[in-house]
């Protein structure tokens, strides 16, 4: 996913299209916005983890996005987002144009491979987007509105009208063809399910073209007879081979279409089942642990899983465990290591311990640092889980507050941790919300340094304020790690607002 665009959700009327670059940054005051933004990302991925029947799920194994009236914006009543369509016409697997009545008709009819020829020719020239609208409809979440478009062409848009109807508006502008069907819709969360072999809809597509004030039932068998014995068009009339063309053109529309949607909700599932959530407030380390009896790829939404994952790094004599301690030698000067409690006993215990300072202490009886930043180490250190049904296994890190209860220097050194992930794994990506200041100046750091292969292209930096004018402000950098622009005050400017009170503190007492 390398864009996002919110409307009417949470403190957002319109965030504009948001890119998601390898590193992505949001950065703001308390109660900015800054975590409703981020958090609609675990909603979108718990909505396909997830066994439920809602388009969008905002309360699941990730997450608590709150009800509906919390989540719309300023008690609306319809909220919409905007995510890309990864649409690769180099791969069969994704191309559109493979499957179903569209290589057909293309193969018989020169108009229809004219048409698609210039759909491949404005699909090359524009990313696809896909556009959903939500309402809640008798205390249900219902889809209301769905469009996929681009900036040359819309290829569908679908308009509820009663419940379970649906409007389907089907569009080739260049070549005088607007048609529209309605028709029953099922849903897989909020994408449409249509199938142009379904018997209902070829119904309604021949209901709709043969309207009986245009065609009586004779015509409607001499044109059917275009279909079953495949005759050559040009034995037709010419009101006969427009109707021809109308239903060619829609069963090929519909065919493209209904790929399209398999496509996304490809997408969709490759995207939730490859992306981590890491939450504010990670879980309070335990003084005795039991042996897991699970398996486990992920550290958890409040690294509930860590350990786990330590002990079985161990066990199995993976890297992940001592990766995770050499990070914490090199940033704090403490090392980690895990001890049996007993011989016979499948438990054990966690040791902070300085180097030639054994025995080290209990886990539970260090600062509260450690364990905050140690799901995230292990996360990153811990090699992700192979899905092979994922079409890329792309890894997308959502990370809040990575700095809690972290010193300065331990912070700059997240994001030495995340640039050397991002630059190991170009399929991974970081999204981030945090306070610290230290991290973005090591970001800089590290964006100028030519030795460091990351460049300003790699990094977005957003400060977000849900009541300024423009809540989503991009913070642009040079090739130098330096910003194009005056950062809004509160934040880079704090520290020398301190600074200048702090001279002239020091005057009043120089001048007594």
């Amino acid at each position: 996913m390398d864009t996002i665009r919110l409307k009417n959700i949470k403190a957002f009327e319109d965030t504009g299209t948001i890119e998601l670059k390898p590193i992505t940054i949001f950065v703001g005051k308390n109660s900015s916005g800054k975590s409703s933004l981020i958090r609609f990302f675990p909603v979108l991925a718990q909505t396909f983890q997830d066994d439920t029947d809602v388009p969008l799920s905002f309360f699941g194994r990730l997450i608590d996005y709150g009800n509906f009236e919390e989540v719309v914006h300023h008690s609306g009543n319809t909220i919409e987002f905007e995510i890309p369509i990864k649409y690769r016409m180099n791969r069969s697997y994704y191309n559109i144009f493979e499957y179903g009545w569209a290589p057909y008709f293309k193969s018989e009819d020169p108009e229809i491979r004219k048409i698609i020829r210039e759909m491949e020719f404005a699909l090359r020239k524009s990313p696809l987007v896909l556009n959903i609208k939500l309402i809640k409809h008798n205390k249900k979440l219902t889809v209301s509105n769905l469009k996929i478009f681009n900036d040359e062409i819309t290829f569908v848009e679908i308009k509820r009208s009663t419940r379970n109807q649906y409007k389907i508006f089907l569009k080739l502008n260049d070549y005088g063809f607007d048609h529209s069907l309605k028709t029953r819709l099922d849903f897989y969360r909020f994408i449409p399910i249509i199938i142009p072999f379904n018997n209902q809809l070829k119904k309604k597509i021949l209901d709709s073209v043969f309207n009986p004030k245009n065609i009586n039932e004779m015509n409607k068998k001499t044109i059917a007879g275009y279909f079953k014995d495949k005759k050559p068009l040009r034995e037709f009339s010419d009101d006969h081979k427009k109707i021809i063309s109308d239903i060619k053109y829609s069963f090929t529309l519909l065919t493209l279409i209904e790929n399209l949607f398999t496509i996304i909700r490809r997408d969709l599932e490759d995207f939730s089942n490859n992306m981590q959530y890491i939450g504010p407030f990670r879980n309070n380390p335990e003084r005795v642990y039991r042996d897991p009896e699970s398996n486990f790829s992920e550290v958890g939404t409040a690294g509930e899983n860590t350990i786990m994952l330590l002990r079985r790094s161990q066990q199995n004599r993976s890297n992940t465990l001592k990766n995770v301690s050499n990070w914490l030698y090199d940033t704090m000067g403490l090392k980690i290591k895990i001890e049996d409690i007993g011989q016979n006993s499948n438990l054990f215990k966690v040791l902070i311990y300085a180097e030639n300072a054994d025995p080290g202490d209990n886990i539970k009886d260090v600062g509260y640092g450690i364990s905050q930043v140690l799901p995230i180490v292990t996360q990153l250190y811990t090699l992700p889980k192979i899905r092979p049904h994922s079409e890329h296994n792309s890894k997308m890190y959502i990370i809040e507050q990575p700095e809690l209860h972290l010193h300065p220097a331990a912070q700059s050194s997240l994001a030495d941790l995340f640039v050397n992930k991002a630059v190991s794994d170009r399929r991974s990506k970081f999204l981030i919300e945090t306070h610290s200041e230290h991290l973005i100046r090591k970001l800089q750091v590290l964006i100028a340094d030519p030795d460091v292969k990351i460049s300003a292209n790699d990094v977005a930096i957003y400060y977000i304020d849900k009541n300024s004018s423009d809540p989503l402000c991009k913070m642009d950098l040079t090739e130098y790690g330096q910003f194009t622009k005056k950062w809004p005050t509160g934040f880079f400017d704090e520290s020398y607002n301190l600074s200048k009170k702090l001279l002239k503190a020091r005057a009043k007492g120089d001048i007594k």
